[in-house]
């Protein structure tokens, strides 16, 4: 099963068969309809309030939606030094990166990066 996000009334995923798509719901996950087709190839999504965040391009970018993944930007310039993203979750004001080198945090919404020691 696929990580799934609520939204209000909805449920929002990445498509389990396709992670270009993000899908979404409004009855509870009984049918499921495209929200947007990216070439992102995203992996993770997390909610955080008035932005979706998701780790996109294979694990080496952050991607941020204000519309409920209707839209995605890019966000920050991927450093190469945390190789690939794996998971993302909030921790009061900071997001805090799973990663290839260790645990990074952001206190911007994913602009930058550092490493936790």
């Amino acid at each position: 099963m696929s990580q799934i996000i609520q939204k209000g009334k909805e449920l929002i995923r990445i498509n389990p068969s396709n992670k270009n798509e993000i899908q979404y719901s409004v009855n509870n996950g009984e049918n499921w309809n495209r929200r947007s087709l990216q070439s992102d190839d995203f992996s993770f999504l997390l909610d955080c309030g008035e932005e979706l965040l998701a780790i996109t391009k294979n694990g080496k970018q952050i991607s941020y939606s204000k519309n409920n993944g209707e839209n995605w930007h890019r966000r920050g310039v991927v450093n190469s030094s945390f190789n690939e993203f794996h998971n993302l979750t909030l921790n009061g004001s900071e997001i805090l990166a799973i990663t290839d080198k260790g645990l990074y945090y952001s206190r911007n919404k994913g602009e930058n990066w550092n490493l936790r020691n």
